[in-house]
């Protein structure tokens, strides 16, 4: 029997939404970050207070697109960020202030 290897190319890069800030809304920004991300109202709230915070993590464009312009309706500043051969943060990236690299915090869901 023969083994068969396949590569796979992918076109699409994927992006993050990152949320800078929250603006004068601040109830109406974590309603969208609840909406987006399917998390609680108290996750999605703890999320948008913690910025600068990767909202959605490696979406297509169009997602990171129509996501950032929920969020700018909502009132908050944020924008897409084309992630390409980085690393993802462990949670001991994940310090204080201070402590070791600004690294944007992330909830999962699932």
């Amino acid at each position: 029997m023969t083994d068969r290897y396949v590569w796979l190319v992918c076109d699409e890069v994927p992006h993050d939404v990152v949320l800078l800030a929250l603006g004068p809304r601040t109830l109406d920004v974590v309603r969208t970050v609840r909406r987006l991300t399917g998390l609680s109202l108290w996750h999605s709230k703890a999320l948008a207070v913690h910025l600068p915070a990767v909202i959605l993590d490696g979406v297509p464009q169009e997602d990171a697109e129509a996501a950032v312009a929920a969020l700018r309706e909502a009132g908050a500043t944020c924008g897409p960020v084309v992630v390409a051969g980085r690393r993802l943060p462990s949670s001991a990236d994940l310090g204080g202030p201070g402590e070791g690299p600004a690294v944007p915090p992330r909830f999962t869901h699932g």
